[in-house]
């Protein structure tokens, strides 16, 4: 019988005879179900690609230390995006042309099923050009060992103008075909001297072509492809691609890596009329609603083309925000894969977890009309450091007059979580990897301003315009021993309104916890937020539900499941 086969008092014993002595005890913090390597170090994941019934995702690693450096592509495959075998590692810094290591890129696959592996190069000198690599045997379905061509490298020395830094200029797209041409981005540093004649540095993207018959192993620098001046001097790790495929005038969506945080925008781009790019949505960089990911662990995501779901699929890397990788022997770890789709607004991307992970689903709860006890946090019956949780909270639209009774003065709750936003928010949320005694908890809540959600204020509002929340993710209280960040992360979320009135409003979290990592989704994808925590209490398994005050009408639903271990176990020593 599983744990939600218990009554709550029972777990709670359960859970206090299992752990006795845990305050003592570190938990161990390797995820089950996020990709990890094997050992050592991971940064970020390259040339993810599906061919011939198998995913495959390469990664940056360091093989021989659990800390950044000795750059090499790391290999692994799945079937399912989740169970992964870690196979050989691909590509060894070994040719003069890539000797100080071999750095981030992505996977092509050519006409025919030829994949191609496009990646940056960097010599002794930090020199840093492009270079491929093809499968040594195309009938091995793992696709094991890879072989540089002579040809390499790919970029002639004198190909870039001036104002195009050779020793920042890295990590190509997966290339795609128009007219009979390959096309690839690459990010770049753009100097621009000033009138000071001082050099101004801007990120930007850099794009080439290719004869079809070259198998991308001969280049062209076509033009500066997009750049602006404000966010930051470096782009990294681009990606570019069609939303939806089965539609010619599908918008493209374009992502840069902008040296601390991964940002997105969407283009009207037209390959054959000269690459004309007009934007759809806010430029990159430009909205706060435009970041893949709000938390600090998040960077340096790829994406590639699953034809199993016909969408596009992002994997992002997982820092980790602690400094104990030397003591555990391996260090970081990726995102859940990631679904891109268009929002209603026509012009928006979401990103929700790839549905193969309900396959991981186990022993669950569900409770779809939670009596809370304001201030009283409530324990739902069914524990876990592997758990798939989704929370909503209904409000009526608009709030009627007087339906509202606090337990906390405004000053205390925003103390409590450490979050600056309005002073008479509502607060809604869950308290994870939640320790018998509250010692060590993470709350992650909605902020919801109540004034803006009043009659008033509904009858002088757009009914297109959404309105807009907050969520925080409070890690003050998430270590016993203070191990990885303390600090908060907080945005805001838009929230469609009902179409009528008076109605209902809703608000909705998906959150994945896998021992250290917390990853959340907001209302469907709009917001995503990972951060990385380490609880030391082996008790600390419980889930909480709680809001600082009631509202009349309020309906709270919370399902939760036990996840499976997807990763195979870490080597015995």
């Amino acid at each position: 019988m599983g744990l939600i086969g218990l009554g709550l008092l029972a777990v709670i014993g359960l859970v206090a005879s299992l752990f006795n002595g845990a305050d003592a005890e570190y938990v161990q913090q390797r995820p089950g179900y996020h990709f990890t390597p094997k050992e050592n170090w991971l940064n970020d994941p390259n040339g993810p690609m599906y061919l011939n019934g198998l995913y495959h995702l390469f990664y940056q690693c360091n093989p021989n230390n659990p800390w950044w450096g000795d750059m090499h592509w790391c290999h692994a495959v799945s079937t399912d995006l989740l169970h992964w075998e870690h196979l050989p590692i691909a590509l060894y810094p070994d040719q003069d042309y890539d000797a100080n290591g071999v750095f981030s890129g992505s996977a092509t696959i050519l006409d025919g099923g030829m994949p191609v592996l496009m990646y940056t190069a960097v010599d002794m000198n930090n020199f840093q050009t492009q270079a491929v690599a093809y499968p040594a045997n195309i009938s091995d379905p793992f696709l094991t060992n890879w072989t540089k061509p002579a040809s390499n490298p790919i970029i002639p020395d004198n190909l870039f103008p001036d104002t195009i830094d050779t020793q920042n200029i890295r990590d190509d797209t997966t290339a795609w075909l128009t007219n009979g041409v390959w096309y690839t981005l690459i990010g770049a540093r753009l100097d621009y001297p000033n009138t000071t004649n001082v050099n101004v540095s801007y990120g930007g993207a850099v794009l080439l072509s290719s004869p079809v018959y070259a198998g991308l192993s001969k280049w062209t620098f076509e033009r500066i492809f997009h750049t602006n001046n404000f966010t930051g001097d470096m782009w990294e790790c681009p990606d570019f691609f069609p939303i939806d495929r089965t539609n010619s005038s599908s918008l493209w969506m374009f992502k840069a890596s902008m040296q601390g945080y991964d940002a997105w925008c969407t283009f009207h781009y037209h390959p054959a009329n000269q690459h004309q790019l007009r934007l759809a949505s806010p430029d990159v960089g430009t909205s706060q609603y435009q970041s893949l990911d709000i938390g600090w662990s998040h960077y340096a995501s790829k994406s590639f083309y699953d034809p199993t779901i016909g969408k596009q699929v992002f994997f992002g890397w997982l820092r980790e925000e602690d400094n104990d990788a030397p003591t555990r022997g391996w260090a970081s770890a990726n995102t859940l894969p990631r679904v891109v789709t268009l929002d209603t607004d026509g012009v928006s991307v979401l990103l929700n977890p790839h549905p193969n992970l309900v396959s991981l689903r186990e022993d669950s709860f569900n409770a779809t009309q939670m009596q809370l006890i304001p201030g009283n946090p409530t324990r739902i019956p069914l524990i876990g450091d592997q758990m798939e949780i989704q929370f909503s909270v209904q409000l009526p639209y608009p709030l009627p007059t007087q339906c509202l009774t606090r337990v906390h003065s405004p000053k205390a709750v925003l103390a409590r979580y450490n979050i600056s936003v309005a002073s008479d928010v509502l607060i809604y949320g869950v308290n994870l990897r939640t320790s018998n005694d509250n010692e060590e908890f993470t709350p992650l809540y909605f902020a919801i301003d109540p004034s803006a959600l009043s009659k008033e204020a509904v009858l002088a509002a757009d009914p297109s315009t959404p309105y807009v929340a907050s969520f925080g993710f409070t890690r003050t209280n998430s270590s016993q021993t203070n191990q990885g960040s303390t600090s908060s992360l907080q945005g805001d979320f838009k929230v469609d309104r009902p179409t009528g009135s008076p109605s209902t409003i809703t608000f909705s979290m998906q959150v994945f916890v896998d021992h250290s990592i917390v990853e959340a989704y907001l209302q469907g994808g709009r917001l995503r937020a990972t951060g990385r925590i380490y609880p030391v209490r082996a008790d600390s398994m419980f889930v909480e539900v709680f809001s600082d005050q009631s509202v009349d009408g309020e309906v709270v639903s919370i399902s939760a499941w036990q996840l499976l271990d997807s990763m195979p176990p870490p080597p015995i020593e």
